[in-house]
């Protein structure tokens, strides 16, 4: 069962639970992410692990690719807007974005900007 983020909801604590690194957009109805990766290759491996998550969950994100960025989208367009499912695959690809460290991410962004 999906269920939608509101009170009726078991999941929902008020603030949508929104995943480390994740953003609501302005309207509500999704959420997003930028990975960051050395090079295409880790990238690109990181699609593929996140890939097979999707399958696995039946929930797909809309994402691209561009060098070393990848940046992705949740949302669930059977009820116009975010679940569960949206949640739960954006803590799934947070799993396997291969940072073991939460902050690592912002890290190499500012390193690659030369911060």
């Amino acid at each position: 069962m999906t269920y939608a983020m509101n009170d009726h909801n078991p999941w929902y604590s008020g603030n949508g639970r929104v995943p480390f690194g994740w953003t609501v957009a302005a309207d509500g109805k999704s959420i997003s992410r930028c990975f960051i990766y050395p090079d295409f290759l880790q990238a690109f491996a990181f699609m593929r692990r996140a890939a097979i998550a999707a399958e696995r969950w039946g929930h797909h994100p809309e994402w691209s690719n561009v060098y070393n960025r990848v940046d992705a989208r949740l949302t669930t367009h059977d009820t116009g807007g975010l679940t569960d499912k949206d949640y739960i695959m954006a803590q799934e690809m947070n799993d396997l974005s291969g940072f073991p460290d939460p902050d690592l991410d912002q890290i190499i962004a500012a390193a690659r900007a030369g911060a």
